[in-house]
């Protein structure tokens, strides 16, 4: 390559020393906290080059900074790994699947994807945060207590009481991103604890306390865990979007095919969508001696959490929650409940361990539903 001449060579030193004299007049009028970054790349020898030309300008205050130069790059890339990042704007899981009030940190350890998760103002945002970094769902659950007056009897009044209290913009957020799939307000809506007031009022005022929830986060799921079948009784629906069916063996509700056939029509005909689950802990057939049991489904021996009643065997497990988990319109299953609760250790049988972690297979590969279905 023929040489630059000397004379050319001086101009361009006289050139740059009056860029760095004129620079460093100008740096000087910069506010203090300015910083010079400089980037290096070290190529080696070998490696092809070539030069880009480049040229920018900036201004500071009235002062216009004017730069020109090459860029360095290289003829060749060595690629050591590609990766890709997705914001978690959404949870794309299978049908959530889980047992009924499953601490949040127990969704990582045991693999779950559903549960419930009771609201305490003070903790509720964090529970979600490690809810969704477990990578599942909750239904937010309003406490039992809360929806109690002091009389001990079902009062819309206490429930907005309660609402009050808690962190709506934030929860309202992981009705955004599914982390909570639905609000529960209310479970054995028959049961007599809840007042004297007729099951037709009773359930009046379930609605009512669903609105509740619908004006903090409008068209959130709303759910009452109750059968479709119990729900019938009110003509129509207009806050509360979706029921619960719950199976609890074959000694109270026959076969779990014909149950949800049953459940999965009357919540069709009132135009709500649908939870299912099982009863764990008391939905067992029990011993071979009971005759209870569905034909090459055994049951177990190990005892409920009430007298004559039995928890289900794994072989009881995986069925009644297939049947469950097969159906299209279930939007959630959802079983009752976390045997500790219960001094049942139900989840730290083995044989459950291995079926539960089967039929999570099946959950996520089942496409997911809408828990409102109007």
């Amino acid at each position: 390559m023929k040489q630059p001449s000397p004379a050319l060579l001086l101009i361009v030193a006289c050139s740059a020393e009056d860029v760095r004299r004129s620079s460093d007049m100008m740096m000087s009028s910069l506010p203090e906290k300015s910083v010079t970054t400089r980037f290096a790349v070290n190529l080696p020898e070998e490696t092809g080059r070539h030069s880009t030309p480049w040229t920018d300008s900036s201004k500071v205050g009235d002062t216009i900074f004017y730069t020109r130069g090459r860029v360095i790059t290289t003829v060749s890339i060595n690629t050591d790994s590609v990766w890709t990042t997705r914001p978690p704007d959404r949870l794309t899981l299978g049908l959530p699947n889980g047992p009924f009030g499953l601490p949040p940190d127990s969704l990582c350890t045991l693999g779950y994807t559903g549960t419930t998760l009771p609201v305490v103002a003070s903790s509720v945002l964090q529970r979600l945060e490690r809810t969704r970094h477990c990578g599942a769902r909750t239904v937010a659950t309003i406490r039992r207590h809360m929806l109690k007056d002091s009389t001990g009897n079902l009062s819309v009044s206490a429930t907005r009481t309660e609402l009050a209290t808690w962190p709506w913009p934030g929860v309202c957020s992981r009705v955004k991103d599914s982390t909570i799939i639905a609000f529960l307000i209310g479970d054995d809506v028959t049961a007599t604890e809840w007042g004297p007031a007729p099951v037709a009022t009773r359930l009046a005022q379930w609605d009512t306390i669903g609105s509740l929830i619908q004006a903090r986060c409008p068209d959130a799921p709303v759910v009452i865990r109750a059968l479709p079948t119990q729900l019938e009784p009110r003509s129509s629906w207009q806050w509360v979007t979706t029921a619960w069916a719950q199976y609890t063996g074959p000694r109270r509700h026959g076969t779990p095919e014909k149950f949800l056939a049953t459940e999965v029509a009357s919540a069709k005909r009132q135009r709500l969508g649908l939870v299912a689950g099982v009863n764990l802990l008391n939905g067992g057939c029990g011993p071979a001696e009971t005759g209870r049991c569905l034909p090459d489904i055994p049951g177990t021996t190990l005892p409920g959490t009430k007298s004559n009643l039995y928890q289900m065997s794994a072989a009881e497990f995986i069925y009644y929650k297939t049947v469950a988990m097969s159906e299209p319109y279930v939007c959630a299953s959802v079983d009752w409940s976390w045997g500790p609760n219960f001094r049942s250790d139900f989840h730290g049988r083995s044989e459950i361990r291995s079926a539960a972690k089967a039929l999570a297979v099946t959950a996520a590969r089942r496409q997911l539903a809408d828990c409102v279905q109007r």
